[in-house]
């Protein structure tokens, strides 16, 4: 398999031990403990990289609502939806976190939270 394309969703498990370069002993490893890694490797640059597009598109609304929203609250969403998209960046180096349906799901709620900031009518005449 390239890493255009993936070898689809739930692999790792079975990638791991033909691409692996050190001998890890008996452990079995069934995930990569880094999300980017195991993203390319199951769903390629193709199925990547549009879930990078979005996160980067959230991130970018998120500060131009800081900078163009009059209302605080719709700032604050803005302020909160890039940061949790930059924690998240970060924290995924490090951790599987987005293989955890909570973490996934939470995250999806910050990512709609992004768009709101940036997209929902402001107030008229008041």
């Amino acid at each position: 398999q390239t890493y255009i394309e993936g070898a689809g969703g739930g692999t790792f498990y079975t990638l791991f031990p033909q691409y692996r370069q050190y001998e890890t002993g008996a452990r079995f490893y069934d995930l990569a403990h880094n999300d980017y890694l195991q993203f390319v490797l199951e769903f390629g640059l193709a199925g990547t990289l549009p879930l990078a597009a979005l996160v980067l598109a959230v991130f970018v609304l998120g500060l131009r609502s800081q900078l163009s929203r009059g209302s605080s609250l719709l700032r604050g969403l803005g302020f909160g939806a890039s940061m949790g998209c930059m924690a998240m960046a970060i924290h995924a180096t490090v951790d599987f976190n987005l293989q955890m349906p909570a973490y996934a799901a939470t995250f999806m709620l910050v990512l709609a939270l992004g768009f709101i900031s940036f997209y929902l009518p402001g107030r008229r005449g008041g």
